[in-house]
């Protein structure tokens, strides 16, 4: 629908995005993929309107799930955000990996990210942290990473 795609506000096509989900599931994901992709930039709000229809549906993936719990975290959104990224860790996506790659997180996103998980006890929070304190270095967040993984049970 050109209303999403031109980033006109969600109330005004997420009704016609139901109906198109009924007529064709996989199309509509990939047409919310898209607006969500060009929408990050400029629009963010309605980029994460769209990537929270699509991570709802069926039809979203993993790499879905991810791009939605970024944009939450980017929103201030820590716990919706949070709670993704452990579902997405929980069936097996390589979420240290994603957060490697992804050059818009900064150190600081990552770190909160690894803290969240080393709290929980989950292995991921190990690797995300060792990430961070590497990257960082002898700064500040290089120092609280390696603190965090020490506190942890994970430092020697």
């Amino acid at each position: 629908d050109l209303r999403l795609s031109a980033g006109k506000p969600p109330g005004t096509w997420e009704p016609l995005v139901s109906v198109a989900r009924e007529g064709d599931a996989d199309a509509t994901a990939a047409a919310l993929r898209a607006a969500a992709a060009k929408l990050r930039k400029g629009k963010p709000q309605h980029a994460l309107a769209a990537l929270r229809m699509l991570g709802r549906a069926p039809a979203a993936t993993p790499d879905d799930g991810y791009a939605w719990a970024t944009l939450e975290l980017g929103a201030g959104r820590r716990d919706e955000a949070f709670t993704i990224f452990g579902q997405l860790a929980e069936r097996g996506f390589d979420l240290a990996h994603a957060l490697r790659r992804d050059r818009a997180l900064d150190a600081e996103a990552r770190y909160q990210i690894g803290f969240h998980f080393a709290e929980s006890r989950h292995p991921v929070g190990e690797e995300i942290l060792s990430a961070v304190a590497e990257a960082a270095g002898r700064t500040k967040l290089g120092q609280m990473a390696r603190a965090k993984l020490k506190s942890a049970g994970y430092g020697d």
